[in-house]
């Protein structure tokens, strides 16, 4: 599904997320679907990982990689672009997003 994105919105993601996504299997999607079908939300994200690696620990492990990467790059951000709470980012969030992000064209 992935690859049906537009090149230039596929570069928007980071390329661990892209790869990721494009390595689930359809063993797996069936995973994901029954644990987010039961769970239609989740308090806190480890609380949908552990769903997961309930039923596959291999694909959870991954899921909490991903996450663990994702959240690294949320570290060098202000509070208020962390929470998405103003429309643009000051000079030095983007800064920091771009140093965090050096594959990701901005």
């Amino acid at each position: 599904m992935i690859n049906t994105l537009p090149a230039n919105v596929r570069s928007l993601f980071p390329k661990e997320n892209l790869h990721f996504a494009e390595s689930i299997s359809e063993e797996e999607s069936k995973i994901l679907k029954e644990v987010f079908d039961k769970h239609a939300t989740f308090h806190e994200v480890g609380e949908m990982i552990a769903a997961v690696e309930a039923k596959s620990p291999d694909l959870g492990k991954r899921m909490r990689t991903v996450l663990d990467g994702n959240c690294a790059r949320l570290k060098g951000l202000s509070p208020a672009a962390v929470e998405y709470s103003k429309k643009d980012l000051s000079a030095a969030d983007q800064e920091a997003l771009k140093k965090a992000n050096p594959e990701v064209q901005f």
